[in-house]
């Protein structure tokens, strides 16, 4: 599972939750390293839609 959020708060949260129910997760600050980290395949993605250096849309553009 990748988060991509551009506040770490939010995906600190959403990290410790869905890590401690089992599941493996990843995070990103921005567009531009959630590409860079699609390398990797990723079964989910949960992004922000509204961030600086790549938002949500370009980061499913890449998800395929």
């Amino acid at each position: 599972m990748l988060i991509v959020d551009d506040e770490e708060r939010i995906r600190r949260i959403l990290a410790a939750s869905l890590s401690a129910k089992g599941y493996q997760v990843m995070t990103a600050a921005d567009g531009e390293e959630a590409i860079a980290r699609l390398e990797e395949p990723v079964d989910l993605v949960l992004t922000d839609l509204k961030m600086p250096k790549g938002d949500g849309m370009s980061v499913l553009a890449h998800v395929q």
